[in-house]
């Protein structure tokens, strides 16, 4: 048995209770995990130089340090249990920190390769899992268009033309985000943005969540969507001057939207790096209530009253906000806001 098993071992037979107490206590995070994983000399001689003291992200990189094709299938029982230590009892988390690990092996041994379709049936929740999972996810988006959150449409207006001439990159970000609906990863890193021969509209080519739909079309998605506020020529100069600042202050994001990814690991890291702005910022201008993605809400909900199209708000929001074909109930998510005309 290699020292890779053995350590995974060690932790699944003797620490999961503790992992699950740093969980409650650290809110995710596990002081207890990411000590093990530095007091493995072999990797910490590798890794110190690339360490983020994030026990996730330290575990993946051990993961992708140590997984081969030798020990895979011995390796991904004991990780489940960490990661479900880790995480339980929320499935979400759980379900995310499961992608990761399938995501580390497709990128070891590829895609639909014999080790990777053996992780994804391996990492996964139990039948009765999805269930409860998709049951309150449907539970959350009901009572979420019960309390819908009511944006004047005056403030969307001023946020917008405050975008287009404040030298603070957070407020060209939360311009653009309401003029466009574009996710935070697609105004930074996956989207080439570019005007049509409408003034108030652009073609956006690239969108995140749309690894299934790339892989079947093997070809980036377009969208092409109405603009509020906001010609398509300035969103276009617009967005050229917030990724030079942004870059340039955020060397790392840089450096991941060259590719223009949307692995999930680089989109997490280029939001992690500036959502807490971000978000403090809006707050500041909408209330605590609204957050940088629910931008995109507004952006969906006010666009439908502005625009008046011949379909209903579902398929509306489906169609701007660039969600997979048939996906009707994601849209409900974004059903959560009312515009209000200030008299």
């Amino acid at each position: 048995m290699s020292a890779f098993i053995k350590f995974l071992d060690n932790i699944s037979e003797n620490h999961l209770e503790a992992l699950a107490r740093d969980r409650i206590v650290h809110r995710g995070h596990s002081p207890l995990l990411l000590k093990l994983i530095h007091a493995y000399q072999a990797f910490w001689v590798v890794h110190e130089s690339n360490c983020t003291k994030s026990s996730r992200s330290c575990f993946d990189q051990f993961l992708k340090e140590y997984i081969d094709r030798s020990n895979y299938r011995v390796a991904l029982e004991p990780i489940k249990e960490v990661l479900r230590a880790l995480t339980l009892p929320n499935l979400d988390m759980t379900a995310q920190a499961f992608t990761r690990v399938n995501n580390i092996v497709k990128d070891i041994f590829g895609e639909d390769t014999p080790e990777h379709k053996f992780s994804r049936a391996t990492m996964r929740l139990e039948p009765e899992e999805i269930k409860i999972r998709i049951r309150k996810a449907n539970t959350k988006r009901y009572e979420k268009n019960l309390t819908a959150k009511v944006v004047e449409d005056t403030s969307v207006y001023q946020a917008i033309t405050n975008g287009l001439v404040s030298e603070n990159w957070e407020d060209k970000m939360i311009g653009l985000a309401l003029a466009t609906g574009c996710r935070l990863i697609e105004l930074l890193a996956v989207s080439d943005i570019n005007r049509t021969d409408k003034a108030y509209e652009i073609e956006v080519t690239g969108v995140a969540k749309d690894e299934k739909g790339y892989k079947r079309r093997k070809a980036h998605k377009t969208i092409i969507k109405p603009t509020i506020s906001m010609t398509g020529n300035q969103v276009v100069k617009q967005l050229k001057d917030l990724r030079g600042e942004v870059y340039a202050k955020y060397p790392t994001i840089a450096r991941l939207a060259k590719g223009k990814s949307t692995e999930l690991d680089n989109r997490r890291i280029i939001a992690n790096l500036i959502n807490t702005k971000l978000n403090t910022r809006v707050h500041f201008l909408f209330g605590p209530d609204i957050s940088f993605h629910t931008l995109r809400a507004i952006y969906g909900n006010f666009s439908f009253g502005l625009f008046n199209p011949k379909c209903s708000l579902p398929a509306w929001l489906s169609q701007v906000l660039g969600h997979e074909p048939g996906s009707l109930g994601t849209s409900l998510s974004y059903s959560t806001v009312t515009i209000k005309k200030k008299q």
